[in-house]
C-alpha cells in the first residue's frame, strides 16, 4: 500500500490513473485538477481496500473516482469528502459510467454497482489529514475477504474492530485496532444532518480502547444547537439546531479512570433555508433567504446555499438582467429556479470576467432540478480554447423549460444548449451560432442545440440560428433521443452572422437539422438554407428516423440536394415539398436517398427542382407518393394537408408499417378510415352533415 497525496494535474486523473493492474490499500487523498479524476481515474484493473478522499477538481465533476471500464473492479473501498464543499459541485465522490464489479464501497450517493452504503465513514479527524477509522464506523468489519494480512500501516488484517469476537477485515486502506486494543477514545454519529429552517438530529456515541467498560461521562459541545432530550446518561442526545449555516458538534468523553477522549463530526450539521431570493434591491445578507435579504448574484447564491437531502430548495429571480460572473451557475442539488414574472422580464446574461469568450451561463444535472422562465444570452465559449464542448448551456439531467436562447455562440458545437440528458420544453432559439472564426477541422454544428444524450426535447421554436458547418437548427446524435413537436424554420449552414462570413465547401450542409442518430417527430422544418447543400434535414445514420415531419420550402444553394438526404435511417409519414431554390433547379433534387427507407411520405410539390426524388436502387420505398398533385388544401399559404378522398394520399399508406406513430402532425389520431394516409397530416373522418334549405 502507498500513499498518493497532494499532487496537482492541469487536466485529469491527480492522484492515481488505473487502466490494469491492482490498486491496493492506498490512500489517495488531497489530490487537485482542473477536469475530472481527482483521485483515481480507473478505466481497467482493480481497485481495492483504499480510502480515496478530500480531492478536487475545480470543474466541480468527479473530484474523487472517475470509473469507466467494462472491466474494472473496484470494491472495499471508502470515497468519501472529496469535491470542493460547494452546493453546487456536479459530482463530488464518484463520476461513473461502468464497470464489471462496483461493491461493497462507502460513497455518497451509494446508487450504483451492488452493497455500496453512503453512511458518514468516521474518519479520526479527516480535516488534519486523518483517515483513519473512528470507533463505530459503519467500515469497521466490513469488508469482504480479499486475503489481506496488512493495511497502509503495517497493522494486522483482519481483526475484530466490533468486538464480536469474529476477525474481519474494514473497508479502506486501514484497519482499526480491535474492540477493547488502544487508548481509551470516542466517537458519535447523527442521525439527521441537513434540513431546512431547522434540524432536529440524534448524536449517539461509541466508546473503544482501554477503560471503555467502566463509567463514562459525556460533555456535548454543540456549536450552537439545543440539546432536548438526554437518554443513557448522556451517550445519546437529541439535539435542535434553527440557525442558518454549517454547526460542527464535538463530544469529549471521560472514562472512569480519568482518562479522556475527543472527537468532532467531520461532516457539519447543515441549516439551510428552503427559499432564496434573487433581485436587484436586496441587501446580500446570506442566506438570501428573504426578499429584503436577497442578492443579485445568483452564482454566489448558489454556491452558498446549503442543501437538505431529499428536499427541494427554491430559488426566486425577481426581475431584471443578471450577470453570470463565473463560467456558469451549476445546479447539482434538488433546486427549483425560476423567474417571477417569465423570460421577457428576467434575463441571465454571460459575463464571466476572466475572458469575452470563456463565458457559459448554466449547467443542470440533476435529474429533480427545475430551471424556468429565463431569457438566456450573450455567452461565448470557444472549445478550441478551453475544450469542455460547446453550449453555453448544458443540460445533463432536470428539467429546463420555457426559457429563450439568444445571441449566444458556441465556438465549435452547440451554440444554445449542449443537452446530455433530461426534458428541455417550451424554448425559444433565436440568432445563436455555433462557428469558431478558424472554422478548422470542421467546427460550427447545431446552432440551436446539439442533443447528444437520451433527452427528450419538446414544443421549442428554433430559428435565425447559424451553423459554420451543419445543422444551423439542430444536431441529433443520440438513439435514444426524441425531439417531438418543434419548429425549426429560417436557420442557415454555412454561414456566420457574427462574422459575416459565408462557406460553400460539401460540407456546409443541412441549413435545418442534422440526424445521425435518435428521433425527429411531429417537426416542421422549413424556410431553412445552406450555402452549400441540402437546405433541410440530412439523416445519416442506421438509428436516424424522422417521423410525422413537414419538409417545406428549404433550399441547398450551390449544390443539387436541397430539402433532404437521407444517406442511412429511415422517412416516415413525412410531407417534403416546395424545397428547391431556382439558383440550382437544374439537376436539383428535392429528396437525395442513397440508404434506408421512405415508407408512406409524400415527395412532390417541389417545383424548384428538377426531380423529386433520387433513391438508390437499395434504398426501401414503400407507399410513397412522388411526383404527381397531391391535392395540396393551399401550399402557397403553407397549408399541406390534402382534401379528403380527391388526394392520392388519402387511405393509401402502409398500416402495418413499423414504428407508425399514433397521431399525425397536428396531434390527430392516425388511421381515422381504416387505413392510414400518406404524408404528415392525416384526414379527419368526415363526419354527419345537415343542410338546412
Amino acid at each position: 500500500g502507498n500513499g498518493v497525496r497532494n499532487s496537482s494535474n492541469s487536466k485529469s486523473c491527480g492522484g492515481v490513473k488505473i487502466t490494469n493492474g491492482t490498486l491496493r490499500n492506498c490512500l489517495v487523498a488531497g489530490n487537485k485538477v482542473t477536469t475530472r479524476a481527482a483521485g483515481v481515474g480507473q478505466t481497467g484493473g482493480t481497485v481495492e481496500n483504499c480510502t480515496i478522499a478530500g480531492n478536487t477538481s475545480s470543474a466541480l465533476t468527479g473530484s474523487g473516482l472517475y470509473l469507466a471500464g467494462n472491466d474494472a473492479v473496484c470494491r472495499n473501498n471508502i470515497i468519501y469528502g472529496n469535491g470542493a464543499g460547494v452546493a453546487s459541485e456536479a459530482i463530488c465522490n464518484l463520476e461513473y459510467s461502468s464497470a464489471k464489479t462496483f461493491a461493497n464501497n462507502i460513497v455518497d450517493p451509494a446508487d450504483k454497482g451492488t452493497d455500496n452504503s453512503a453512511k458518514d465513514p468516521l474518519f479520526k479527524a479527516a480535516a488534519a489529514g486523518d483517515y483513519t477509522l473512528a470507533i463505530g464506523s459503519p467500515a469497521i468489519d466490513a469488508a469482504t475477504e480479499q486475503g489481506l494480512a496488512e493495511d497502509l500501516n503495517g497493522n494486522r488484517r483482519p481483526k475484530d474492530g466490533d468486538g464480536d469476537g469474529v476477525d474481519k477485515p474494514d473497508i479502506g486502506c486501514y484497519e482499526a485496532a480491535g474492540a477493547d486494543e488502544g487508548p481509551f477514545s470516542c466517537a458519535f454519529n447523527a442521525s439527521v444532518k441537513s434540513a431546512y429552517d431547522e434540524v432536529l438530529t440524534v448524536f449517539t456515541a461509541k466508546i473503544g480502547g482501554q477503560g471503555s467498560k467502566g463509567s463514562v461521562t459525556y460533555d456535548w459541545a454543540t456549536d450552537g444547537g439545543e440539546i432536548v432530550g438526554t437518554e443513557e446518561d448522556g451517550r445519546i442526545v437529541t439535539v435542535k439546531y434553527t440557525t442558518y449555516g454549517y454547526h460542527r458538534p464535538k463530544l469529549t468523553a471521560t472514562a472512569e479512570s480519568g482518562a479522556t477522549a475527543e472527537f468532532a463530526l467531520g461532516e457539519p450539521i447543515a441549516v439551510g433555508a428552503k427559499k432564496l431570493y434573487v433581485n436587484t434591491t436586496g441587501s446580500g445578507v446570506w442566506p438570501y433567504a428573504t426578499p429584503e435579504t436577497a442578492t443579485n448574484d445568483l452564482v454566489e447564491v448558489v454556491n452558498s446555499a446549503l442543501y437538505a437531502t431529499g428536499q427541494e430548495l427554491e430559488i426566486e429571480v425577481d426581475d431584471g438582467e443578471y450577470q453570470i460572473l463565473d463560467k456558469w451557475v451549476v445546479l447539482s442539488g434538488l433546486v427549483h429556479l425560476y423567474s417571477k414574472n417569465g423570460a421577457e422580464a428576467t434575463i441571465l446574461k454571460a459575463a464571466n470576467p476572466e475572458a469575452t469568450n470563456k463565458r457559459k451561463i448554466l449547467h443542470v444535472n440533476n435529474e429533480g432540478a427545475v430551471v424556468e422562465g429565463f431569457t438566456l444570452r450573450d455567452g461565448w465559449w470557444d472549445t478550441f480554447l478551453y475544450a469542455d464542448d460547446g453550449g453555453v448551456v448544458r443540460l445533463s439531467a432536470g428539467i429546463l423549460r420555457d426559457c429563450v436562447f439568444r445571441d449566444n455562440l458556441g465556438g465549435d458545437n452547440a451554440g444554445g444548449v449542449d443537452v446530455l440528458g433530461g426534458t428541455l420544453t417550451g424554448c425559444e432559439f433565436y440568432n445563436n451560432e455555433s462557428y469558431r472564426d478558424s472554422n478548422a477541422g470542421g467546427q460550427g454544428r447545431g446552432a440551436a442545440m446539439t442533443v447528444s444524450g437520451p433527452a427528450f426535447v419538446a414544443d421549442c421554436v428554433m430559428s435565425n440560428n447559424c451553423a459554420g458547418v451543419f445543422g444551423g437548427g439542430l444536431w441529433l446524435k443520440d438513439k435514444d433521443a426524441v425531439v417531438s413537436n418543434c419548429m425549426i424554420v429560417a436557420n442557415i449552414a454555412g454561414y456566420s452572422r457574427r462574422y459575416k462570413k459565408s462557406f460553400t465547401s460539401n460540407t456546409q450542409v443541412n441549413g435545418g437539422v442534422q440526424i445521425d442518430a435518435g428521433t425527429l417527430v411531429n417537426c416542421t422544418i422549413a424556410d431553412n438554407m445552406a450555402y452549400y447543400d441540402i437546405g433541410g434535414v440530412q439523416l445519416n445514420g442506421a438509428d436516424a428516423k424522422m417521423v410525422n415531419c413537414l419538409v417545406a420550402r428549404n433550399a441547398g444553394l450551390n449544390n443539387v440536394r436541397q430539402g433532404v438526404h437521407l444517406a442511412n435511417g429511415m422517412v416516415l409519414n413525412c410531407t417534403i415539398a416546395d424545397n428547391g431554390t431556382n439558383k440550382v433547379a437544374t439537376g436539383s433534387i428535392a429528396c437525395k436517398a442513397a440508404t434506408g427507407s421512405l415508407v408512406n411520405t409524400i415527395v412532390a410539390g417541389n417545383p424548384e427542382c428538377a426531380t423529386d426524388l433520387d433513391a438508390a436502387a437499395d434504398v426501401t420505398v414503400s407507399h410513397c407518393q412522388v411526383g404527381g398533385d397531391p391535392k395540396f388544401k393551399n401550399a402557397r399559404r403553407g397549408d399541406y394537408r390534402f382534401y379528403w378522398k380527391s388526394s392520392p394520399c388519402f387511405n393509401a399508406g402502409d398500416s402495418e408499417a413499423s414504428g407508425l406513430p399514433t397521431v399525425d402532425l397536428r396531434g390527430q389520431p392516425r388511421i381515422q378510415d381504416g387505413c392510414v394516409d400518406i404524408g404528415c397530416y392525416e384526414v379527419p373522418q368526415a363526419g354527419l352533415r345537415l343542410i338546412v334549405r
